[in-house]
């Protein structure tokens, strides 16, 4: 790690982060930037690929999850984190050997991993949380991906639940240094100076993509999953091209319930060599009601306006009919 770039968001209350000094893209504090470059200089998908993209705490181990069970079957045993890796923070990891869940992987061995192949018919899965303007794999974006014949999916969970679980997964990784509390991290994550940059710049940016290479980029909205999962696992999987029966879906639904994730992270937990502190935490929306006052709920829902007006078509939920109720 290039101590240099290290930076703490806020000189009374931490929260460190390595920035891009050519980029000013926000990473964790564990990445390792040379072998980031590297990656999206290095490495190319293919049709065999899919990519889960998100912010921060926007249902990753959720999709994970349910595309490894699309490509491996309901009664597969898997690790969201072992099974998808995190591109950047497994190439980080062989590179300067932080503890992460995601499997240490360098880039020579990212480039060179074995294609599926008769004798091991498969699809890769993958995760990143990076900006659509700086993906890790040669080319970049969404035009890339479909060039290739990759397939992205991306899941958009409202700005109030994502930032409120952002401050909670903060808080159980101590290397961040943060001791603030919620109104210093809503003002941090509102100004974009927290893991990823800006919610709204990064929703934005992938919205484009995905209007322009939709064959390529599916757009999945956290909430939905939450009111209607098997309608959703259907249409992921029509998305990676795979055709699970009635039954399967039924079944991997049962196993994508919040309940059940939990229950097998449990037990994979019990011999991990690396654990990530109440990763699953609530699996809700609307949550943030607990905690937004009317004054962070106008300042919120100025931003979520903004985003709405530049990205036609979108549509934000709040977890609840009342879409900007607030605590007094």
């Amino acid at each position: 790690m290039n101590e240099e770039t290290v930076r703490v968001m806020d000189p009374r209350f931490g929260y460190r982060h390595l920035v891009e000094a050519d980029t000013g893209l926000i990473q964790p504090f564990d990445f390792d930037l040379p072998s980031v470059r590297a990656l999206r200089k290095r490495f190319e998908l293919n049709p065999c690929d899919i990519v889960i993209a998100t912010y921060p705490k926007c249902g990753t181990t959720w999709m994970q999850q349910i595309v490894l069970l699309l490509i491996h079957g309901p009664d597969a045993k898997v690790n969201p984190m072992r099974d998808a890796p995190w591109l950047e923070m497994s190439c980080s990891s062989a590179a300067n050997g932080c503890q992460s869940s995601s499997p240490p992987i360098s880039v020579d061995e990212l480039c060179s991993y074995a294609l599926p192949s008769t004798e091991r018919p498969s699809q890769r899965c993958w995760k990143t949380h990076a900006p659509a303007h700086a993906t890790p794999w040669r080319g970049g974006g969404a035009a890339a991906a479909a060039a290739s014949g990759a397939r992205i999916i991306v899941v958009f969970r409202n700005s109030k639940d994502t930032a409120v679980s952002m401050l909670h997964h903060t808080r159980n990784i101590p290397p961040f240094g943060f001791t603030g509390g919620w109104e210093e991290f809503s003002m941090l994550f509102r100004e974009g100076r927290v893991e990823s940059n800006s919610y709204w710049d990064w929703y934005e940016g992938w919205w484009r993509a995905a209007q322009e290479h939709s064959e390529a980029v599916l757009w999945v909205v956290f909430e939905d999953m939450l009111a209607d999962l098997p309608r959703e696992v259907k249409r992921i999987a029509h998305h990676i091209g795979t055709e699970p029966s009635a039954a399967q879906v039924a079944a991997i639904s049962a196993r994508c319930t919040f309940s059940s994730m939990r229950a097998e992270s449990a037990d994979r937990d019990k011999t991990a060599k690396f654990v990530k502190k109440d990763h699953l935490r609530v699996g809700q929306a609307g949550g943030w009601r607990k905690v937004f006052s009317s004054e962070d709920c106008a300042a919120f829902d100025e931003k979520n306006a903004q985003l709405l007006r530049a990205c036609e078509g979108l549509r934000m939920e709040q977890g609840s009919n009342k879409l900007f109720e607030a605590r007094s």
